[in-house]
């Protein structure tokens, strides 16, 4: 069994409260209805791969205690990679972002309502293959122009130079309306930086943001605003008022959430930032009843983790979502949070019905659904995506293809090394491309989202090392050293089950070296592909089999799980 990060499984619904000035929202809570789609899938045996899925849209109207389901589909996902997230938006209609299949270029998506569109970005917006062998795009919907716009993710100097002085960043207004022309806003990159990573972006390019990452020496980093007004840009430094300088931000793929001009962040086991956009002179303030909320639920929530989880954000109706797991993952809890700090109503998901409840804690009426704690999606304000997905195309090159196979080659093997499979199809980012003496290196940043393989935990070593010491020291040890190690095996198999039902995000490096000739063809006998076991990131290199061969070998064996549960026992005191 490996150690490793879950997905967030539990959304608290929070009002915006208490916030830093300047980060206030105004809506009324009870006034809101909060939106979400219910992913509908046959039951089917657990090894089954995941089947097509329907979205079928719910409201919860915290003011009335009531949960709508409306029974009816309005998008279909096909493909066996169906797991691959929805990226939808409330409106009249629904609006929903197409996605395509990895190996055959299929679109995924089909609308079964009126009540739904589905949004088609241009070639040149759906992934990064048009841009192949660069750095990836990050892509947003601006809904008043009925537009995708595009950025290129991540900036790094050219090989001659150290910083980008003189670099512009390109940012692509690509409507979907027919004849419409595509608008093209190039600004010159901030002095003195040597990278420059786009966090997030909303609006056009006459009425927008972009959220970004700057270094300077590679260790000094400021976040950075771009102000989008009437086809004009302006750079502006957030003030940091938090003391934890831009590692706020950086690490674990952020999360975001946009209400109005106000935007709220967070990753990894960090607090929830919040920056309002609109502002001249913007700074990171820190929303503190948010935060004690936040610690609350890290408090109460699961116990058989390394480090406390990423909150997820997301945000409807004028109000924060919040995201995290209970302490069983078995069950979901939505929690609305007057600006007073008051609780104004909670919503209960499990594996039969979703059962809203009001701030006395009256219950509503329970609606039957199947296994919702597990697949229930919350929209998104921009539809914003931080790396569009780089994939194959009917039109591609061969050695284009070479390159993409070799990797997706790689994140199936990752995974099975680490009695995992991919969910999803993975998320493919080119970081850098070179050629030199006849060889051609392309590295390559990939997401993946991963599930174990299922099967019996008690078969897992972990389980059986600690089990077989039961059986043979169980007589002699005392009632709270026995009780010590039960607990830590039903522990242990929590988190099992956890990790094959509850979809997991892994994030490789890779580097993948081929011959090339004069006229640029690849050579893909010669492919060799290597991985990155940093840290630091990218100086520490060996061969994808031997990178398998140490992730196995990393493994907890039975020996070690035998001498974790003697330890345990050692050190259980009877009460």
């Amino acid at each position: 069994m490996r150690r490793s990060s879950r997905t967030v499984l539990v959304l608290a619904l929070v009002a915006a409260i208490g916030l830093a000035t300047g980060c206030t929202p105004k809506t009324a809570v009870r006034d809101v209805q909060v939106h979400m789609m219910r992913y509908v899938t046959p039951n089917l045996p657990m090894d089954t791969p995941a089947p097509d899925y329907d979205a079928v849209p719910l409201v919860w109207n915290i003011g009335q205690n009531t949960v709508t389901n409306s029974q009816t589909p309005v998008v279909h996902v096909n493909g066996k990679y169906s797991t691959y997230p929805l990226h939808w938006s409330t409106g009249a209609p629904l609006l929903a972002v197409q996605v395509w299949d990895y190996s055959s270029n299929k679109p995924l998506l089909t609308a079964t309502s009126d009540n739904a569109q589905i949004l088609v970005p241009y070639e040149g917006t759906r992934h990064s293959s048009s841009a192949y062998l660069s750095p990836g795009l990050s892509r947003w919907y601006a809904p008043k122009e009925n537009a995708f716009v595009t950025v290129p993710h991540e900036l790094v100097p050219l090989s001659s130079q150290k910083t980008l002085d003189g670099l512009t960043i390109p940012i692509i207004e690509s409507p979907l309306a027919t004849g419409s022309q595509t608008q093209t806003l190039t600004v010159p990159v901030p002095s003195g930086l040597s990278q420059l990573t786009v966090v997030y972006g909303s609006g056009s390019t006459n009425s927008g943001f972009v959220l970004a990452v700057g270094w300077k020496d590679g260790t000094t980093t400021s976040l950075l605003l771009l102000h989008m007004d009437n086809g004009k840009a302006t750079w502006v430094q957030c003030t940091d008022t938090t003391g934890h300088g831009t590692d706020l931000i950086e690490g674990q793929s952020a999360s975001f959430a946009r209400i109005g001009p106000l935007l709220y962040f967070t990753h990894a086991h960090g607090k929830i930032y919040c920056v309002d956009t609109s502002a001249a002179a913007p700074s990171v303030t820190v929303p503190e009843k948010i935060n004690t909320l936040l610690e609350r639920l890290r408090r109460e929530g699961p116990t058989t983790i390394q480090a406390p989880l990423q909150a997820s954000l997301a945000s409807d109706g004028g109000i924060l979502i919040i995201g995290y797991p209970d302490v069983t993952w078995d069950t979901t809890m939505y929690y609305a949070i007057s600006a007073s700090g008051e609780v104004i109503g909670n919503l209960y998901a499990d594996a039969t019905s979703i059962t809203s409840f009001d701030g006395q804690g009256l219950r509503g009426i329970p609606v039957p659904v199947d296994n919702a704690r597990d697949v229930l999606s919350f929209p998104s304000v921009d539809l914003f995506e931080n790396h569009t997905t780089l994939t194959g195309t009917s039109t591609g090159s061969a050695d284009k293809q070479v390159f993409l196979t070799a990797a997706r080659s790689f994140a199936e093997q990752a995974e099975a090394a680490g009695d995992h499979h991919l969910t999803a199809e993975p998320v493919i980012t080119v970081a850098s491309k070179q050629v030199k003496s006849g060889k051609m290196e392309v590295m390559m940043l990939l997401g993946t989202l991963n599930a174990m393989n299922s099967g019996d935990p008690d078969t897992q070593p972990i389980i059986v090392g600690e089990l077989q010491y039961l059986r043979d020291h169980g007589a002699e040890l005392s009632a709270a050293a026995r009780k010590a190690v039960e607990d830590d095996i039903s522990e242990w198999r929590n988190t099992i089950e956890s990790a094959m039902n509850t979809p997991t995000e892994t994030n490789y490096m890779i580097k993948v070296v081929a011959d090339v000739d004069q006229a640029g063809t690849v050579d893909a006998g010669s492919l060799q592909v290597y991985a990155d076991e940093g840290p630091p990131r990218g100086n520490a290199w060996v061969l994808a089999t031997q990178y398998f061969k140490n992730s196995r070998s990393a493994w907890v064996t039975v020996a070690q799980a035998y001498a974790d549960a003697e330890s345990i026992a050692a050190a259980a005191k009877a009460p």
